[in-house]
């Protein structure tokens, strides 16, 4: 299941882009950066690069790669994720385990705000409780 969760979390990032501040010169993509300049990392795009992740668009649970930026990298990892990921997780376990035919809605469209994170405007679902 966590290999499940890292491809969602890969497909759907709940954090979509950090700003940075350079420390140090450097040149990206041959644009040259000095110290204080500040930058932003878009990780959604990140995550789904075609270079990185074959056919990076699609949601794909038989993905074998499951690195991802979702919750940084590094000394910037979100200290966070344990708790984030085991959320999710059991809130999966017991949604499953209490509905069948799970769908969404699609008499409305799929609408997401915009900005730092992506959550869902508004998605509405139809189910069956057991």
């Amino acid at each position: 299941m966590d290999r499940d969760l890292n491809e969602l979390f890969r497909h759907e990032s709940p954090v979509q882009w950090v700003g940075r501040t350079v420390t140090m010169p450097v040149e990206l993509s041959g644009v040259p950066l000095a110290p204080g300049d500040r930058v932003m990392a878009h990780i959604g795009s990140a995550n789904q690069d075609n270079a990185v992740f074959e056919d990076g668009g699609t949601l794909d649970f038989s993905r074998g790669q499951t690195r991802n930026l979702s919750f940084g990298l590094g000394p910037h990892y979100c200290i966070g994720a344990p708790l984030g990921k085991l959320m999710i997780r059991v809130a999966f376990a017991e949604l499953l385990d209490r509905i069948t035919h799970l769908q969404r809605d699609k008499s409305l469209p799929l609408r997401r705000r915009d900005g730092l994170s992506r959550p869902f405007h508004e998605l509405r679902i139809i189910f069956e409780a057991r």
